[in-house]
């Protein structure tokens, strides 16, 4: 296993500083080697490219270690993250090294693909063709191994990315290739900004694999069929045994293998045939990890049959957070941090062992290679839709649901777990991810491998298997998703309803199918995939089902650019003919049946008048939510408008969703240049509907700042649409109108309070409160607490705590104890209305004056709904008296 970082730069082009900031995370996937190859490559007299080359390597084949990158004696140069399992009688003996005979392979075959497509096992890799002047890569054709692709400023491939949405996933589709010595020149369709980085000609090259494996549609009949038990066992064996016996034994009587081990079916199976394929002697390790979560901590469990648990303390979970993103991204939802965390600290194998007799013991685990039970749910109906399906439709309809999954094993989150798992200098395997294991599934009839007849038949060929190797309890084990077991996610205080698809660093659209949820990551070209391929399995669903009613942006613009690989002549029939579609339901007035209502703007009294908003019909188009919350002023469509919206004579705003600002980076600096100087007031009103908003808004703060503009943000539809009103309504109004005024609710007098410290922003404010539950409680909370919320570092936690200690500074004496007594006397009271305090603080205040004080006349009365334990005038009391410290 290795960790691979390419990049290719003319000599004209910039530097990017990606090799320094990835470098420690190379050399942590292979700790035993590192090395960096360096070369100038002149294609003519004009044309110099520079390549560079690092590998790191863990050495896993052949008695000695092969320092990464090859070079052969012609100059080619291989890049190599893989194993090479089957034809492996063909090629060289089991303990060969297999990146060495690939490259000889390749140096003598100038057909590239051919060779590649007789490889079977996980693999990612990069190879220069010297000769040839290309760059070949990509990974197998189940995505077992990572590789992203960096394409702005300079070409960069790398087994791990930075946190940025410059990275993507090589898709595991087939081989690519880079050729320099083309005089063509493309545009990256990526833009950032107004940059523009002409890149080389990039020529996807014919897939080099063979179709994805497809099922046995048969169904099933009466008259029975054979038994594939005994097969199944042999190559299942023999699938483990070859990933097993060919690892390097460096430590006597200890564990070279560990298996990922949840308690459930399929790691149980692969624990079972390990012991019987290494030695008698040899351990075993299985590593199951559990985190500590303060939200769980008065619920014990009443029995755990398992081996010792690797410990996760709360507070070492949370400091390797930061991390985990990176090393996940660009995979960045709440399902994805569960996972990667109980990945992440299995593969550490580190930390405090707990045995069954209740001792603690340090424990650092030596085996570098672990496995995993991953696709065995995906071929066996191991999943609870899978159960529903078949109710649903029968045998027909589970078979289709089965090969929509076998599909999508390529573009799930291998990669992903590949560099999390990796990080730690270890590798993963998957015996039932071995090609001679799915074809042989494949091939047998759905009866042989399910049963839904009767209560746990799914995965019923394993579940036999299970029983036959003698774990009887095992075999009728449930699933155990990782997912589930970790809810790391879930740990701090107040995320106990995060969705599982809810993103953490980037946005996602979510497409709803009549059968199932299809989530589509950061870039476009995913969602050709889920329109390709995906849909058409399904009966009864269209293409138009898939985004009739959603909000996320014009319909024709989201299909019809950027093609990632070529669609047949139906398929292409059938997306025009959707688009065709969509586009219509778009354009007429309401469709019921789509589920999408276009708003109706306001009666207008003089329609055309300066006292409506002008708005731009793209907004409409777009689904523009905001539209619903402009009331109190009418407005009106204008199809000349260079801005979205014009509230006033010489104001005009740009809107933008920071979803779609991830998807589409440079749509805002394309309308920021179209709109030019015709404004004087230029209003870019950003719309914060994603969680990780920071990077973002600070990057489009400076794009305000460059271009002139006026940022604005709004956390709410609601909030965006009272901006614009306000801008209209007070567009002649005079200085005084437009002064401050508190508030009138509750909570958002609570977040001005707040937002008064420092450093804290609304976001921040909302945070503290939602994980505290009020005000008392945030107040009263440690700082150790406080930290463990996101966007609260220790400098902003230190300015808010000195902020609540500080004492206040009252000019009138005599009204400082009055107020202190008064609070004093109503947080020693077991409880009092609202009415009941306030007649008791009246009573409390000197009466030698018939007019209210000005702290008086700033006191609001209580709102009827008031969720935190203290009243609203002791909050807007704290918050008045803040503006009085001297």
């Amino acid at each position: 296993m290795c960790g691979i970082f390419f990049s290719i730069r003319r000599s004209t082009d910039i530097f990017d500083a990606s090799i320094g900031t990835l470098e420690p995370y190379i050399k942590a996937r292979g700790p035993d080697s590192y090395s960096t190859c360096i070369q100038a490559i002149h294609l003519d007299a004009l044309t110099t490219f520079e390549l560079t080359c690092s590998s790191s390597v863990l050495h896993l084949r052949g008695n000695d270690i092969t320092t990464q990158p090859l070079v052969s004696q012609e100059g080619n140069i291989l890049c190599w993250n893989g194993e090479v399992w089957c034809s492996i009688a063909e090629w060289m003996p089991y303990y060969g090294n297999d990146g060495s005979r690939l490259l000889d392979q390749l140096s003598g075959n100038h057909n590239v693909s051919a060779v590649m497509e007789d490889l079977q096992g996980p693999y990612a890799f990069v190879y220069f063709q010297k000769d040839k002047g290309k760059v070949w890569f990509g990974r197998d054709r189940l995505g077992r191994r990572s590789l992203l692709r960096k394409t702005y400023d300079i070409f960069i491939l790398s087994s791990v990315g930075e946190s940025s949405d410059e990275w993507d996933d090589v898709l595991a589709n087939g081989i690519y290739c880079l050729d320099l010595s083309s005089s063509t020149e493309t545009y990256d369709p990526y833009l950032v900004g107004n940059y523009i980085y002409i890149l080389l000609q990039q020529k996807k090259s014919r897939t080099a694999f063979r179709p994805y494996f497809s099922l046995n549609t048969s169904i099933p009949s009466e008259s029975g069929s054979w038994d594939p038990l005994t097969n199944f066992h042999y190559i299942l064996l023999e699938a483990i045994r070859i990933r097993a016996v060919t690892i390097p034994n460096s430590h006597m009587h200890k564990p070279r293998v560990a298996v990922l081990y949840s308690g459930g079916l399929d790691c149980g199976v692969i624990a079972r045939l390990l012991h019987d394929v290494l030695p008698v002697d040899e351990p075993i390790d299985l590593l199951n990890v559990a985190f500590e979560n303060p939200r769980r901590l008065s619920v014990m469990p009443g029995s755990y049959d398992g081996p010792p648990r690797i410990d996760v303390p709360f507070a070492e979970a949370m400091q390797s957070k930061k991390e985990i993103f990176q090393l996940a991204h660009p995979n960045d939802s709440v399902m994805d941090l569960d996972i990667s965390m109980a990945f992440y600290f299995s593969a550490r194998a580190r930390g405090i062992m707990r045995s069954q007799d209740g001792n603690k013991l340090e424990y650092s685990s030596t085996a570098k290679v672990l496995f995993s039970g991953m696709g065995a749910d995906e071929q066996l109906g191991g999943y609870s839709r899978h159960l529903k399906t078949f109710k649903a439709g029968g045998w027909e309809k589970l078979i289709q649901e089965l090969q929509v999954d076998i599909d999508r094993l390529p573009t799930r989150n291998l990669g992903r777990d590949d560099r999390i798992i990796s990080h730690h200098g270890r590798e993963v395997r998957y015996p039932f991810l071995d090609e001679n294991v799915v074809l042989y599934l494949c091939s047998l009839q759905i009866d042989q491998k399910v049963d839904f007849s009767h209560v746990g038949g799914d995965k019923l060929l394993l579940r036999r298997l299970a029983a036959r190797l003698g774990i009887v309890k095992t075999a009728r084990e449930k699933k155990r998703a990782v997912q589930f077991g970790s809810k790391a996610a879930k740990m701090e205080v107040g995320q106990g309803k995060v969705k599982g698809q809810q993103k953490i660093h980037a946005s996602a659209l979510v497409a709803s199918v009549k059968y199932y949820h299809i989530t589509v990551w950061d870039r476009r070209r995913w969602i050709y995939n889920v329109i390709c391929w995906d849909a058409p399995r399904r009966q009864g669903t269209s293409f138009e089902s898939l985004f009739v009613g959603q909000q996320y942006g014009l319909i024709s613009e989201i299909i019809m650019n950027d093609f990632d690989f070529d669609l047949d002549q139906e398929a292409l029939a059938q997306l025009e003919q959707a688009v065709s579609s969509v586009q219509k339901s778009f354009a007429s007035p309401a469709n019921p049946d789509s589920g999408f209502q276009q708003p109706t703007p306001r009666r207008l009294n003089n329609p055309g008048g300066s006292n409506n908003i002008l708005v731009n019909p793209r907004q409409v188009r777009k689904g523009n939510r905001i539209l619903d919350h402009i009331r109190n002023v009418p407005w009106e469509y204008d199809s000349e408008l260079q801005s979205d919206f014009v509230v006033g004579t010489t104001t005009c705003a740009l809107f933008l969703s920071l979803k779609y600002h991830r998807l589409h980076p440079e749509y805002v600096y394309n309308r920021i240049q179209a709109l030019g100087k015709l404004y004087n007031l230029r209003i870019l009103l950003v719309r914060v509907d994603i969680d990780n908003h920071t990077d973002s808004i600070r990057d489009l703060t400076k794009t305000s700042i460059i271009n002139n503009l006026t940022i604005i943000l709004a956390w709410t539809d609601a909030e965006a649409g009272r901006y614009l009103e306000t801008f209209k309504s007070y567009e002649m109004a005079q200085p005084t109108l437009i002064m401050e005024k508190q508030a009138p609710d509750y909570a958002s007098r609570i977040i001005d309070t707040l937002t008064s410290v420092r450093s804290v922003n609304k976001a921040d404010a909302l945070s503290l409160i939602s994980n505290f539950g009020s005000l008392r409680n945030a107040m009263n909370a440690i700082p150790e607490e406080i930290l463990m919320i996101g966007g609260w570092g220790q400098q902003k936690v230190d300015r808010f705590t000195q902020t609540i200690e500080a004492p206040f500074v009252i000019r009138n004496a005599r009204k400082q104890t009055a107020a202190i007594q008064s609070y004093n006397q109503h947080q020693s009271a077991p409880s009092c209305s609202m009415n009941e305090y306030e007649t008791m603080s009246s009573a409390l205040l000197p009466k030698d004056t018939g007019q209210p004080s000005p702290l008086e006349q700033k006191l609001p009365n209580a709102p009827v709904d008031n969720p935190d334990g203290s009243s609203a005038s002791v909050i807007a009391y704290l918050a008045t008296m803040r503006d009085q410290d001297t």
